[in-house]
Order: C-alpha cells, then sequence, then structure tokens
C-alpha cells in the first residue's frame, strides 16, 4: 500500500500544472490512474474527485479484509473520524438547505455510511429527520445526535438557527468516548493510537475556542 503513495515531487509536479488536462496527464502517470477507468475524455475537477473517494472507499475494504478481528477495530476506530465528518456535512448542508449533489460532493463515505446511506440524509428534509433516520438504522452515533438536537426541539428553533457547532462537538465527543473505549491504553500497539485520539482532542478544542 505504501507505494501507493506520491511523493514531494510528484505533488510538487501535480500543483505546478497550469491546467485540468495537464493535471489528468500527470495524474494518470501514478497509482491512482485507475480512477479514469481508462478514458479520461470529459472529465472535470469533480469527476476526478469523485474517483478518489470510490478509490479510497475501496482502498480500506481492501485494507480491512486483510486484517485479523483486532486490528479491523483498531482501523475502524481511525475510519470512524470519516463518519464523524461526513455527518457533520450532512447536518451543515441539511442546515442551510443545500441540494443533495452539493452535499455528497463533500462526503467521502469510507465509514459506517456508504454512498446510499449518505445519499438518503442528505434527502432528508430536517436535522430532525437525519436523526429519526439514523436512530432507525440503529447507528452508533444517533443517540447523541439526537440528544443534542433536543434542547432545538424545546425552543422550537428552525434548522438554520441550530447551533451547529455544538452538534458537531457533540458528535466529537461521542466517538472519542466509544474510540476510547475499543482500545486498551496499556496495550503496546495501542498506544500510537491513544497518542493520536489525544492530539484530535486538543485541535477540536483548539478549533472550538477559536469559534467561541
Amino acid at each position: 500500500m505504501r507505494s501507493r503513495l506520491l511523493d514531494g515531487s510528484r505533488y510538487a509536479a501535480l500543483l505546478a500544472t497550469a491546467d485540468l488536462p495537464g493535471f489528468i496527464r500527470l495524474l494518470q502517470d501514478t497509482p491512482y490512474r485507475a480512477v479514469f477507468h481508462g478514458d479520461e475524455s470529459g472529465m472535470d475537477a469533480s469527476a476526478i474527485e469523485d474517483g478518489l473517494r470510490r478509490d479510497l472507499r475501496a482502498t480500506i475494504g481492501v485494507l480491512r479484509s486483510a486484517c485479523n478481528e483486532r486490528w479491523r477495530a483498531l482501523l475502524d476506530v481511525l475510519v470512524g473520524r470519516w463518519e464523524v465528518a461526513n455527518l457533520k456535512t450532512v447536518l451543515w448542508g441539511r442546515g442551510r438547505g443545500a441540494s443533495v449533489e452539493d452535499v455528497l460532493a463533500g462526503v467521502y463515505p469510507i465509514g459506517w455510511s456508504d454512498e446510499v446511506a449518505l445519499a438518503e440524509l442528505a434527502r432528508q428534509p430536517t436535522l430532525d429527520r437525519v436523526a429519526d433516520t439514523l436512530v432507525a438504522w440503529r447507528h452508533p452515533l444517533s443517540r447523541p445526535l439526537k440528544m443534542a438536537l433536543l434542547g432545538r426541539a424545546r425552543l422550537g428553533l428552525a434548522d438554520a438557527r441550530v447551533d451547529v457547532l455544538a452538534v458537531e462537538a457533540a458528535l466529537d465527543r461521542a466517538f472519542l468516548v466509544c474510540a476510547h473505549d475499543a482500545l486498551d491504553p496499556e496495550r503496546e500497539s495501542n498506544r500510537s493510537l491513544v497518542t493520536y485520539l489525544g492530539y484530535v482532542i486538543d485541535v477540536g478544542n483548539l478549533v472550538t475556542a477559536m469559534n467561541r
């Protein structure tokens, strides 16, 4: 898998391209050429991004299938960050009345939810309906999301007036609690991941402090 990673010189060349056709030509000379399915004609930046999202999901799937049960659980902790990010994107989209297409353009379906599930969430007319759908699916983050929205329901606030940052913070806390419960910090092989989660908490706290 490491052979797929691009080095600094490759990124420098991609950044230096003057147009999309030049970018595509350079990208075809990398392990990511598969996103074109052998035909780059008519592809725009959005189509390339969609292909990269599919490639990332496929790669994560290969990694999961190669792991034993314990390492798969650790990988799922890492992938869980993407699930939280996807739900945040859906919440922002619903709160602002964005189109389904615009919401889906900002998600990376490599967590608990696949493309079909995220599209269904993006089609829900309100934040409450998003939460209710997740509850029906027994999504691991459905309860904290539902609880975070209860205060808004009591106040009768419209979706556009919901404190999305507070809802996001509730999702972050729920994910980190689940991740911590899934890890044994005493195990040597888990310590790097525990340290990583500590940095995630620090960054989240700093971002929250700056936005308040």
